[in-house]
């Protein structure tokens, strides 16, 4: 996996001090497309931290999930992880009425807590984050096979970064860009065409594959 050596977020940091830690996962997720415009269920107690035999769409003889070999990380690195790995997320917004949109957004991030995005101030999503900030995100790699997906969730607040703020969070969002696709600061201030987006996470969570009652369970994940 590459990991995006210019954000704050690195994959599993000390999994050591926590032992062996594998996640049950396996998540079913949508398909993305690219975006250069570029503009839930119950919610169970954070899960312990705990060895676990099973990895997502891996059948053992007893039909169970078993975990490829060497592979051990806490849920914690695996959101890290996923992070750091991909380069699109599904954000979620609603209108005035609380009709939802979803829209395929290219991101950045900072620390795996600040998401930041570039988008025209009258597309839909953007639209709705003026009147309803608070949104929903996923991340996830649509082109795994079946039964071998994982995403991570999302609960975060969205809003216009400022203009007075717009070189930092600039800078955090060109960092996965070639530089001949980054913006000026005046195509990102309110003259221009676009605007810089960030939407900070409240809640990180994965879904957990039904264990004995066969019911899946989507769990919030401290990163600490």
């Amino acid at each position: 996996m590459i990991v995006d050596s210019g954000t704050d977020c690195h994959r599993p940091q000390n999994s050591s001090r926590r032992g062996a830690q594998q996640l049950e996962a396996g998540v079913v997720a949508e398909s993305l497309a690219g975006h250069r415009q570029i503009g839930a269920e119950s919610v169970v107690p954070q899960m312990p931290v705990r060895p676990v035999a099973e990895i997502v769409g891996v059948p053992t003889e007893g039909g169970a999930m078993a975990l490829a070999a060497g592979s051990h990380v806490t849920t914690a690195d695996r959101v890290r992880e996923l992070i750091a790995d991909h380069k699109y997320l599904a954000l979620g917004t609603a209108d005035a009425d609380g009709t939802p949109w979803v829209s395929p957004i290219f991101f950045s991030h900072q620390d795996c807590r600040e998401f930041f995005w570039v988008s025209g101030p009258d597309t839909r999503h953007s639209r709705n984050i003026a009147l309803r900030p608070q949104v929903s995100m996923a991340i996830y790699d649509s082109r795994v096979p079946i039964g071998q997906a994982e995403a991570v969730y999302l609960s975060a607040r969205a809003t216009k970064v400022p203009d007075d703020e717009i070189e930092e969070a600039a800078a955090i969002y060109h960092r996965r860009l070639p530089r001949e696709k980054h913006f000026t600061l005046a195509e990102l201030r309110d003259s221009g065409l676009y605007r810089l987006y960030r939407a900070t996470a409240l809640e990180h969570s994965v879904l957990v594959r039904g264990g004995a009652t066969g019911a899946d369970s989507r769990v919030t994940v401290d990163l600490g």
